[in-house]
């Protein structure tokens, strides 16, 4: 609904562009709405799509609207490139890198992420140069190249601290805490997820507050920390309680998921009693509904949210 309205509107906007068009020959300003226009409906079709594969495992649909997402951004991106748009044109690169990702094309993405980082280069300030190399950290840690990641979530991090962003500076030393724990340097880890979970109280990022709680736990768990299964039960009550921050499977991995993770937890640290507890929980979870359990597990839409060195190569995660 919402979604239609906004394109209702952007139609109405471009009639009356179109006609200042006609009445003073701009056809600049015309080009640069349209362009506009088009980059917004493909973050609008991303956004739905990953909505239809979080929340509903319904990846066809999702993958249409990621098509059509693409279809969108590549209009708006050849206008923009007509009419000298910088800005415009880095930010319709990152937005294809984004749904590139979100239809397993690993390469593609990284392609069109750095084709947009070579475009933010040019600009004056830091956003955009930020915002590519935070997605650019995030790509490499899902497909398990922490090195690559840990370098450009750190560049990203010196963006947004000049920029004195506390909601971004939480999402890169997210990227970066990631990086560290597939470098197996879990004691930097262990330190880097601690600041990004105060700097994202601080500033209000939901998201990456649930995320650096479970992480936080299976860094504890390397490190043989005591607090370990505190932060698995904090973790699942946020998601718990901010559920529209997360989607569908985010929520049920560390509902369900979860209770496994603190049945090993309890188990390495020698209490018999609450490790069965929580495997009794988590087989329970599990065969209440282990068909849904199964297609989630197995489900393309799934691949998005797990660091795997397959994502370098997903066509088979795409059959």
């Amino acid at each position: 609904m919402l979604f239609r309205s906004f394109i209702a509107e952007n139609e109405r906007y471009l009639k009356l562009f179109d006609l200042y068009r006609k009445l003073t020959g701009d056809a600049r300003t015309y080009k640069r709405f349209d362009a506009r226009r088009l980059r917004y409906q493909g973050a609008f079709l991303t956004h739905d799509g990953e909505d239809l594969c979080g929340e509903e495992l319904k990846w066809d649909e999702a993958k249409k609207h990621y098509e059509d997402s693409l279809a969108k951004l590549e209009a708006g991106f050849a206008i923009a490139k007509e009419i000298k748009d910088i800005p415009l044109m880095a930010s319709a690169k990152i937005n294809m890198g984004s749904t590139l990702i979100r239809l397993l094309e690993t390469d593609k993405a990284i392609a069109a992420y750095n084709e947009g980082m070579k475009y933010a280069d040019q600009l004056p300030g830091e956003l955009y140069k930020g915002m590519v190399r935070l997605n650019l950290g995030n790509t490499y840690v899902w497909t398990v190249q922490p090195d690559k990641a840990f370098q450009f979530a750190n560049d990203a991090l010196k963006s947004f601290k000049k920029m004195g962003r506390g909601t971004w500076q939480a999402n890169a030393m997210m990227v970066i805490g990631n990086a560290q724990m597939e470098q197996k340097n879990f004691a930097s880890s262990w330190e880097t997820l601690s600041t990004a979970l105060q700097v994202a109280k601080q500033s209000g990022e939901d998201r990456v507050r649930g995320k650096a709680l479970m992480n936080l736990a299976a860094v504890a768990m390397q490190l043989k920390r005591p607090e370990a299964a505190d932060y698995v039960l904090e973790a699942q009550e946020w998601y718990k309680s901010h559920g529209e921050t997360f989607t569908q499977i985010e929520r049920d991995t560390v509902a369900i998921d979860g209770l496994m993770m603190l049945s090993r937890i309890y188990e390495g640290q020698g209490k018999a009693a609450e490790a069965d507890k929580y495997r009794k929980a988590y087989a329970a979870a599990v065969g209440a509904n282990v068909d849904h359990y199964n297609a989630t597990k197995n489900s393309p839409c799934s691949a998005l949210y797990k660091a795997n060195p397959q994502n370098k190569d997903n066509e088979a995660r795409k059959q």
